[in-house]
């Protein structure tokens, strides 16, 4: 009698094989890489429906209302002296002079300006309609362009 040797590739293997999973996994990630980009390109890009028409648009002020905060406390809008007392009647009167127009304001004030007093400006301008607010800064010469 010819005795066979039982060799261990006949025995079966109970690990669970990962290589296919891994194949499905590196696919689906490709498939995500390449349609992603493409579907946050133009948000209403799906969506082609006429919107209303609004004369806002088109004639909205280039000039923002622009604060002037100096170190010292003495505050200007455009070129009128103002104080924190007088600074919401007057951004009402600029709002009015604009006709139902968007208003930004813009607050250039020194370095050296307390926190707190750009803040208070901030919210005399918010109490009086203006929501749109921006910081004027000059360009740093020495930093290097890009970074």
């Amino acid at each position: 009698m010819i005795r066979t040797q039982r060799s261990d590739s006949n025995r079966q293997i109970s690990g669970i094989n990962i290589t296919p999973f891994t194949d499905i996994v590196l696919v689906l990630l490709i498939i995500f890489m390449v349609a992603v980009p493409s579907m946050t390109a133009d948000v209403n890009k799906g969506f082609l429906f006429p919107l209303p028409k609004a004369s806002v648009n088109a004639s909205l002020p280039t000039t923002p209302v622009i604060v002037y905060i100096r170190a010292d406390g003495t505050m200007k809008l455009n070129d009128t002296s103002v104080t924190f007392s007088t600074l919401g009647p007057q951004l009402l009167q600029e709002i009015a002079a604009r006709q139902g127009q968007v208003v930004t304001m813009v607050i250039r004030a020194e370095k050296t300006v307390p926190y707190q007093v750009i803040i208070t400006a901030i919210d005399i301008a918010r109490n009086n309609g203006i929501n749109q607010i921006g910081f004027g800064t000059e360009p740093n010469e020495t930093a290097a362009p890009g970074g």
